[in-house]
């Protein structure tokens, strides 16, 4: 609702970092909404962040990986496993209701592909 607000009320530059894949859904409604993310390469004994800023939304949380690098208990790793499939089973039905919010919310203000652009200067590159 807060990312919602800010993208049809405000238009400003507001940065999200988020796992919620629903919140990125925005961008198909919200012309002023623009996915950015952040690359990395991972094996099995490592995760470098490649540091290159890519359009679209990332497809994966890191957040296991690096439990499992930093030893982790194996349940707790195996826990959080469980907890990440059922927030993607409630992520469907979240990303429903949040898709048709936004069909039925009215005016949406409509910036052009300058205005979203942000340059790497301004993300502190």
């Amino acid at each position: 609702a807060i990312a919602e607000h800010l993208a049809k009320s405000k238009c400003s530059y507001t940065l999200f970092a988020t796992h919620f894949h629903e919140l990125t859904k925005l961008a198909e409604h919200v012309g002023c909404v623009v996915n950015r993310h952040v690359t990395a390469h991972t094996d099995n004994n490592s995760i470098t962040m490649l540091y290159q800023l890519n359009p679209g939304p990332c497809d994966r949380s890191f957040g296991i990986h690096v439990a499992e690098l930093a030893k982790f208990p194996k349940e707790v790793v195996a826990s959080a496993k469980r907890k990440a499939e059922e927030l993607e089973d409630f992520g469907g039905a979240a990303e429903t209701l949040l898709s048709n919010n936004i069909a039925s919310s009215g005016d949406v203000p409509k910036m052009s592909k300058k205005q979203r652009t942000i340059p790497a200067t301004r993300l502190g590159n």
